[in-house]
């Protein structure tokens, strides 16, 4: 058994705040763009159509760096919790396989002299 005794509050939180931020951004950039492209059809014209393609690119830019922001911030929140939580009852305990590297080829399978270099003989000629 392996025990998870604490979590690192910083490191913790901004990982898992990088993984929202590119999570929200891999899904809410393409979907305001669409909504965008489709907006062309039911504005006024391309003009009015760009200027607000351009305000839903900055509010999805916008909502992907918040929500990494409010996902930082709970992390920490849980990370503290957890570690003051784990001080009292121990962790939580995780069963592991170590995994071992191959074990070496018996003695038999090595060799400790060289190959022989390889030999070169005169090509043969057919005999009369």
């Amino acid at each position: 058994m392996v025990r998870i005794r604490r979590f690192s509050v910083v490191k913790t939180a901004t990982v898992v705040a990088l993984m929202y931020t590119v999570i929200v951004a891999v899904f809410a950039i393409p979907f305001f763009l669409l909504v965008a492209i489709a907006g062309v059809s039911t504005n006024g014209g391309p003009t009015q159509a760009v200027g607000s393609g351009f305000g839903l690119l900055v509010v999805a830019i916008v909502a992907a760096l918040v929500y990494g922001l409010i996902g930082w911030i709970a992390t920490a929140i849980l990370c503290l919790l957890y570690n003051f939580v784990a001080g009292v009852v121990g962790g939580i305990e995780v069963e592991v396989d170590r995994a071992e590297p191959p074990a070496p080829p018996p003695a038999w399978m090595t060799s400790t002299t060289p190959p022989p270099p390889p030999t070169t003989s005169p090509p043969s000629t057919p005999m009369p």
